[in-house]
């Protein structure tokens, strides 16, 4: 790195020298760059450090280890003083337990033994004082003494630093103290935990004449656990310390095949902030070097035993089950069991949950929440059917590939759409979407422009989360429901098409997984201001199958109700359909058009993974109406229809070869099909009768 001692000449008049200086300190403290940076062009080493700790104390950022050389060994500073100091800030703020960053407040429970309940219990017994509004430094009397960790939780993977000591310190030693501080200094990283006495060991922590470093190599590799002893505290102030949100993008990114040096790449980011980051996640217990690696892919190598392709097998492929923070909730609410708590917990704060034994464990968890959330009534029944149908999901790709989940926010959630595709095509073959997961599709290729090494899709592509993908289908079934296409900036005038419906649909542009069901009353203020941000299709639903103006029908709305017919798609021996009713989720067979069951063949659907919503037959018909199209296992509806596509998954054996090859295919052609409709729209030739374009 290089930086000017004075302000470039074209910033002399406006910058001054000093708040140049104060610029460039700025500049390093903020990423916890060593003085070994422009830094040491503008300070001296000691106030550098010293600005740096007092920056972290003040954001509450964790200590910095990696600056362990001159920070513990010079300045002799503590994590456990270090960590003190925040907590009796925080409390004499009178803070909450919730301003600590997540990663902060790991290691200081990790440190000093103080977590969200110990916090509390000093708050209260502090404040029950009388000196406390007069004297709130009391605090720092109610904290621990002594740091917790003398012995850490992993100490295979530490060496034993040691300070600069003085004489006194010295000669008042042990005779086994002082062998382990000759046997550290005579190392430039310290050295290993194991080649120690431990009591000697604790006993130098103690004191602080001692530091633990976690080395980490560029050719290392790691392992992501499920996350124990995290502590989940949403505050705005975590986003201040660059090291967190490395340490999330690592969470997602890390594998046992990948080496540091290649984790590096994928994030783009450094090797050095990449050895930063994996040394903290190591010391946390987030994260765990590995000793050996044979080169397998995926999570056999610390997971499961190695899985060689013997001669005539085809060899497993590593598969991602996508969902979303909705699903990963809703698995919280409902964690009835300690694995399914511990690995929801890791899905929603690490983004990922992986491992042959670690899926085992979550299916078993499930299963058992489900038994246990047997009776529960309203909105509770939600939380059993979701576990019986993740159960299912998880049992169908754990059959037939080495799975993990990976929750669709934490890809979001990375630096750029660059850098979350790195992670998707490095980490994984397939990718297999829940249906109905918000925001925008994963940041992939288009399915026509990707080589036979990227990542295959089931699931929505970018072309296929908006309303095109059900006039594409009503356009070449010849089939749907009326329906009104209107761009954003329009406005709905009259509300005379929709009299006599039992309910009226509203697709979203912006927002296409599910429809929007609106009471005809309702119709032009809702849909007016939709339109002001958004394009929409809106569909009235006649009150029942046999009469559009029935006024003897008890639930209109329930008549028209759609059902859900799984894919990939087949009929009965009879021709029928078996569907599943939106309403009770109960099986029944109905009648689909060959019509239909040829567009979905002309689409690319017939194999794909998902469902396709079909309404009542119209009056003086046999064959229901195709409704939409949503793409993904449906782990969110009825377990019956999840558990009907996987069944079918599995019959197909969706993930050999030749499947695979079908499915890419299948998604370049699906998705020429939605362009090809989006470019009739602009022209106004060829459009499905059944819709009308405003």
């Amino acid at each position: 790195h290089f930086v000017r001692l004075v302000p470039p000449a074209r910033l002399r008049e406006a910058v001054s020298r000093d708040a140049w200086r104060r610029h460039v300190i700025d500049y390093c403290v903020t990423r916890g760059l060593s003085w070994e940076s422009p830094a040491r062009n503008v300070c001296d080493e000691r106030h550098y450090y010293e600005q740096l700790l007092l920056s972290f104390r003040r954001d509450k950022r964790l200590f910095p280890y990696h600056l362990g050389e001159y920070v513990c060994r010079v300045l002799r500073v503590t994590p456990f003083a270090f960590y003190c100091d925040i907590l009796v800030d925080s409390m004499k703020a009178d803070s909450a337990y919730d301003t600590i960053p997540n990663f902060t407040a790991a290691d200081i429970a990790s440190v000093i033994g103080v977590g969200r309940n110990e916090y509390i219990s000093i708050m209260n017994e502090a404040k029950s004082k009388v000196l406390w509004r007069v004297n709130k430094g009391l605090v720092r009397d109610l904290l621990p003494e002594t740091p917790q960790n003398c012995r850490p939780r992993d100490p295979s993977c530490l060496n034993v630093c040691v300070v600069n000591l003085g004489e006194v310190e010295y000669r008042t030693m042990s005779q086994g103290e002082g062998v382990v501080c000759r046997m550290a200094a005579n190392h430039a990283d310290g050295v290993p935990y194991g080649e120690v006495d431990a009591a000697a060991v604790a006993s130098l922590h103690a004191r602080g004449l001692v530091w633990f470093h976690v080395p980490i190599n560029a050719s290392d590799h790691v392992t992501i656990p499920p996350l124990e002893g995290f502590v989940s505290n949403k505050t705005a102030s975590a986003s201040i310390d660059p090291l967190e949100t490395l340490l999330y993008q690592i969470f997602v990114a890390a594998s046992e095949s990948v080496a540091v040096s290649e984790l590096a790449e994928i994030l783009d980011t450094s090797v050095a902030d990449v050895q930063v980051g994996l040394s903290m996640a190591c010391r946390l217990g987030f994260c765990k070097k590995l000793a050996h690696v044979d080169g397998i892919r995926g999570d056999q190598q610390a997971h499961e035993p190695s899985h060689t392709a013997r001669d005539g097998e085809e060899p497993r492929r590593s598969t991602a089950f996508v969902v979303d923070a909705a699903i990963t909730g809703v698995l919280m609410m409902g964690a009835l069991t300690p694995e399914v708590k511990k690995h929801s917990v890791t899905l929603f704060e690490g983004g990922r949950v992986y491992g042959a034994g670690v899926i085992d464990e979550l299916v078993r968890g499930l299963e058992s929440s489900v038994e246990l959330s047997e009776g529960f009534e309203g909105e509770m029944r939600q939380l059993g059917r979701t576990s019986r149908s993740m159960a299912a999901v998880l049992r169908c790709l754990r059959a037939a590939s080495s799975t993990e989940l990976l929750r669709k926010e934490s890809i979001e959630q990375l630096a750029d759409k660059e850098q979350a595709e790195r992670i998707l095509v490095r980490s994984h073959d397939v990718l297999v979407c829940a249906t109905g997961l918000h925001g925008p599709a994963l940041p992939l290729k288009d399915a026509a422009s990707s080589s036979g090494s990227y990542p295959t899709l089931f699931g929505p592509s970018p072309m296929c989360i908006t309303p095109w993908i059900n006039v594409a289908l009503y356009r070449e079934s010849g089939a749907g429901p009326k329906s009104i296409v209107m761009p954003a900036g329009t406005m709905l005038t009259t509300d005379n098409l929709f009299r006599g419906a039992a309910k009226v649909l509203v697709w979203r542009w912006d927002d296409a997984h599910t429809p929007r069901t609106l009471d005809p009353r309702n119709v032009l203020f809702e849909v007016n201001a939709m339109l002001q941000t958004t394009a929409v299709m809106v569909q009235p639903i006649p009150a029942s199958p046999g009469d559009a103006d029935c006024a003897d029908c008890t639930d209109c709305a329930d008549c028209a109700s759609p059902v859900f017919v799984p894919l990939p798609f087949a009929r009965n021996r009879n021709g029928s359909v078996d569907a599943f009713k939106e309403t009770d989720g109960k099986k029944i067979s109905i009648g689909v058009s060959s019509n239909v069951e040829g567009a979905l063949g002309a689409m690319g659907l017939l194999h794909n993974v998902g469902y396709v919503s079909f309404l009542p037959p119209v009056p003086g018909g046999d064959d229901f109406v195709p409704l939409g199209v949503a793409l993904g296992i449906p782990v969110s509806l009825h377990p019956g229809l999840c558990e009907a596509v996987c069944e079918r998954l599995t019959a197909t054996s969706f993930l050999n070869p030749e499947a695979l090859s079908r499915q890419r295919q299948d998604c370049a052609n699906l998705d020429g099909r939605i362009r090809d409709v989006s470019r009739h729209f602009a022209a106004r030739d060829g459009w499905p009768q059944n819709v009308a374009c405003v």
